[in-house]
């Protein structure tokens, strides 16, 4: 593959030239494209949780918690399960199927990952490792679950208006669109 600057690949889009098997830095140009493509959605995420609001992130964030809560209480044998709320228990039990087949899919895509990283050497302690280590994520998301909105809460309270966050999802979407177009 080619590899050309900046400035040059610029230059060829703007002839006309397509610049499909050329790299830049080394990175093809299917992959800049793809970097501009998630760069944009998650500027427009930004731009559509500064639409919700901090009040309701904090809102959705305690309300996380308590949830994260209920589910614990369902899962441990020797909690009393007339703890959760009649409004949450369906709700309860439908994030405890969703979080089994969440981890049965994961575990079974790590360990395919695993044995195409290493076909030869994939041993049983491997996969027991694998699955501990998406059932420990599975864990502290439960957990800790509410903490994330809870930060983007707090950051989206600084400064109203024209906080960090509008300017962040404002280059992300303008550096987004430029190597999606010059990939194009």
């Amino acid at each position: 593959m080619q590899s050309v600057s900046y400035w040059e690949a610029w230059s060829l889009w703007w002839a006309g030239q397509k610049v499909d098997g050329m790299l830049m830095w080394d990175v093809p140009f299917l992959w800049w494209g793809r970097v501009g493509m998630l760069m944009q959605f998650g500027g427009g995420l930004i731009a559509i949780l500064d639409l919700i609001g901090s009040e309701r992130l904090k809102s959705a964030a305690d309300e996380t918690r308590e949830v994260s809560g209920y589910v614990r209480a369902y899962l441990n044998p020797k909690a009393s399960r007339a703890t959760i709320p009649r409004r949450y228990e369906a709700l309860t039990r439908h994030l405890v199927l969703i979080g089994a087949l969440f981890t049965a899919v994961t575990s079974w895509l790590l360990l395919d990952l695993l044995r195409d990283w290493y076909p030869e050497s994939i041993s049983p302690l491997g996969a027991v490792a694998g699955i501990a280590l998406v059932l420990g994520l599975g864990y502290l998301l439960t957990q800790h679950a509410h903490l994330p909105v809870r930060a983007l809460a707090w950051i989206f309270k600084l400064g109203r208006p024209g906080h960090p966050m509008r300017w962040v999802a404002f280059v992300f979407v303008l550096v987004g669109f430029h190597f999606d177009l010059l990939s194009s």
